[in-house]
């Protein structure tokens, strides 16, 4: 069975669709304010093969805890929000230089 023939783009240095490889993704599960356990999540997840990983913004708190985490994880970052525009607003600066936002606004 062959591919879907789709249209390469990227996450921070990662590419996605096009000719790459099918890529592992995964998101924490710990509170993302919570910079140690994240970071320390995050680095297992990148020692098992993740390439992308997925964080949830729920709260200014978590928003304020993402310079730091990206600074430490040396990897993708996608901060996952949902129902607040702002806090999205807050979050980009922080994920989209190498990394992205997914928005969830229903």
């Amino acid at each position: 069975m062959g591919r879907r023939k789709t249209r390469e783009l990227f996450v921070g240095k990662v590419g996605i669709g096009g000719a790459n490889p099918i890529r592992v993704q995964s998101m924490c599960s710990v509170k993302t304010w919570d910079v140690e356990a994240a970071v320390a999540q995050i680095k297992a997840l990148k020692e098992a093969g993740c390439e992308i990983v997925r964080v949830a913004i729920p709260d200014r708190r978590s928003v304020a805890a993402l310079p730091e985490i990206r600074k430490r994880i040396g990897m993708p970052l996608v901060a996952d929000l949902h129902y607040d525009p702002q806090l999205a607003l807050e979050a980009i600066p922080n994920v989209q230089s190498s990394s992205k936002s997914q928005l969830g606004l229903e």
